[in-house]
Formats: C-alpha cells, sequence, structure tokens
C-alpha cells in the first residue's frame, strides 16, 4: 500500500508544486507516516509481528463489509439496499479515522520535530492530510469492493 500511494503522490507531483509544496520533503514524510502507521498494532499486543497492520485492517474492514451487505441484500429493492449500505460504510468509516487519527489531529508532535529541519508549514500539512487520506480510501475501498463486485455480477 505504502508504494502504491507514493506512487500516486508522483502523478500528483503539478498539482502539490502548483500548491507551493516542497515535493521531496512531502514525499519523505508520507512514506515516514505510513510506514509508522503500518507498524503501529492497535490491540496492545507488542509481542507480534507488526508489519502489516494496514493490511490487516483492510481484510478485517473487508469481511466487515461484506457481511454488512450480505445483511441488508435480502432487501429486494436495490436502492434502499445501496442507500443502507452507504449509511454504514459512512459511520465505519469515520467510526474508524476518528479511533486511529484522533491521537495525530490534535498532537503537535510533527511539528515539534520538523520544526528543526527547513520544512514549511505548507508541506507538512499536505503531508498530514495525504496520510489521512490514503487510510480513509483504503478503510473505503477495503469495504466496498465485495459490495461492489458482487452487484456488477448480479446485473
Amino acid at each position: 500500500m505504502i508504494k502504491s500511494v507514493i506512487w500516486f503522490l508522483g502523478l500528483l507531483r503539478p498539482l502539490f508544486v502548483h500548491l507551493g509544496v516542497n515535493f521531496q520533503q512531502m514525499k519523505a514524510i508520507v512514506h515516514t507516516k505510513l510506514v509508522i502507521d503500518n507498524r503501529i498494532e492497535k490491540n496492545g499486543k507488542s509481542g507480534q509481528n507488526t508489519n502489516n497492520t494496514l493490511a490487516k485492517n483492510a481484510i478485517l474492514m473487508g469481511i466487515i463489509g461484506g457481511f454488512l451487505f450480505l445483511c441488508t441484500y435480502s432487501i429486494r429493492s436495490l436502492s434502499i439496499t445501496t442507500l443502507i449500505f452507504q449509511s454504514y460504510l459512512s459511520v465505519m468509516v469515520m467510526t474508524g479515522f476518528m479511533t486511529e487519527y484522533a491521537r495525530l489531529l490534535f498532537n503537535s508532535v510533527d511539528n515539534t520535530i520538523t520544526e528543526r529541519f527547513p520544512v514549511n508549514d505548507r508541506t507538512v500539512l499536505c503531508a498530514r492530510i495525504v496520510s489521512m487520506l490514503s487510510y480513509l480510501y483504503l478503510l473505503t475501498f477495503s469495504m466496498s469492493v465485495f459490495p461492489y463486485l458482487l452487484l456488477i455480477f448480479k446485473e
């Protein structure tokens, strides 16, 4: 996942340069944040191998998303089914986002670490936003892949 996010950032390089962001610094910060997030185990068991935490979260959210969609799939109206699933998806993604990133949203450690280096505030802000959006997209994509495939093959 980290490589794909960094690759996608490379595609958006002109946008970030136009916004006044130092792209190389932002890419380094985003890579570091994603590596740290990938190694933090949220269940408190520090003795386990914690190299694939984001993949484990994605698989778990995919199972939950599939289960939630199958629960609503018994309704015969496709529009009501997708509306209910979209509501579940929104609540689950926002709850997951707030539990994972609540400490980062209100934490100024990034600023104290990077203030020694010549990194402007815009670069740090863009790196923070990109790392949070990548987590949101991971949750949303993993929860909606199974329902999307089921709807495509049903029709």
